[in-house]
């Protein structure tokens, strides 16, 4: 999601947008954080109920961003052709993702001392993504080449349709698949063609233009997701004997997807953001790309290296619940300099859009 002007049906910037990716790639930094405390601490102690309980809180922040896209390319106009959509785009996110791409197989050559060859870039640049989290952008980048198609579907369907084909979409994306895991019962009927991201790109499109739903069934769809997500994965994890069971950590689960529509609504009915924005709002959040790109690198290098005292912050991760928020923000900070540094030079900007 690179920065760009999001603009409401009269000109008018949709604030809401801003603080709802700031806090989105806020929460990202705490969700890549709080999977380092799960995986590296015994399963139920204190250290592990923290890495839970922040991962749980902060599921919502992978699906928001892709509700947020949908919200600032599917509202764009529709005149736009789709050779000068896909060169506008693709010309905006294609540096940043072969400079950090190469920044990270560089980082897993070097430093984490993984094989490394012409052979294996090649490879991974266009097999996998060369570090966990640049999966997004292969995701970005696939929903950029739909986009057109949306956009001219979206012109002619109607609300009825449109929702049918959001009810159609969580039923065979997030609620079957999940009730076959846990009940080992599906439905052997295939609708590939309907699942995926784009279902959630679609959803933050259509929110945006619903009237809010009341804040209480937003809270309650937030917090009741939350709870969900917190002690399911206790149940199932007990139910593994430790084994940590990342079900309910799905992007694609019923209590995520609750989380998620729940955050988006809470924030798009938020007069204070329209009303009174603070001034530094915008600047931050055209930062979210670049720290989503960035953060990862930061908290490798910050959790593994060593002062002269012998430090490590990854024993501060480590050592209490409250060692999540404080690397969290830490990294954010950090993730958020280096992006600000790196705006301000000219060579250096376009790869952090």
């Amino acid at each position: 999601m690179p920065a760009e002007t999001p603009k409401a049906a009269a000109g008018e910037r949709l604030i809401y947008i801003d603080a709802l990716r700031l806090l989105a790639i806020l929460m990202v930094v705490v969700l890549h954080t709080s999977a380092r405390a799960l995986t590296k601490s015994p399963a139920f102690g204190e250290v592990w109920w923290s890495g839970n309980l922040f991962d749980s809180l902060s599921r919502w922040s992978v699906p928001v961003f892709v509700m947020v896209s949908g919200t600032l390319l599917l509202n764009a106009p529709r005149s736009e052709s789709v050779s000068s959509f896909l060169s506008r785009r693709f010309s905006k996110i294609l540096i940043p993702f072969f400079v950090w791409s190469g920044i990270y197989l560089c980082f897993r050559g070097l430093i984490l001392k993984e094989p490394f060859s012409a052979w294996l870039i090649a490879q991974n640049l266009l097999q996998d993504p060369a570090f966990y989290h640049l999966w997004f952008m292969y995701v970005i980048l696939g929903l950029y080449l739909i986009t057109p198609i949306l956009r001219s579907w979206l012109s002619g369907t109607s609300e009825p349709t449109l929702r049918y084909a959001l009810g159609l979409w969580a039923l065979f994306t997030c609620f079957l698949p999940f009730g076959k895991h846990l009940l080992g019962l599906g439905l052997g009927l295939p609708m590939d063609f309907l699942t995926g991201y784009a279902g959630y790109f679609v959803l933050g499109y259509y929110l945006n233009r619903q009237p809010r739903l009341p804040a209480a069934w937003l809270w309650c769809l937030f917090l009741s997701g939350a709870l969900l997500t917190l002690l399911g994965t206790w149940a199932l994890t007990l139910k593994k004997h430790g084994l940590l069971d990342q079900l309910m950590f799905s992007y694609f689960s019923p209590n995520v997807l609750g989380m998620s529509v729940g955050v988006f609504g809470l924030f798009q009915g938020a007069p204070r953001w329209q009303s009174a924005p603070p001034a530094w709002l915008t600047p931050l959040s055209q930062c979210s790309f670049g720290i989503y790109l960035c953060h990862p690198l930061l908290l490798a290098l910050a959790l593994n290296t060593t002062t002269m005292h012998q430090f490590k912050l990854e024993n501060v991760l480590l050592a209490a619940w409250w060692g999540i928020p404080l690397c969290s923000v830490l990294v954010f900070g950090l993730s958020l300099g280096l992006v600000l540094l790196l705006r301000k030079v000219p060579l250096l900007k376009a790869t952090v859009p």
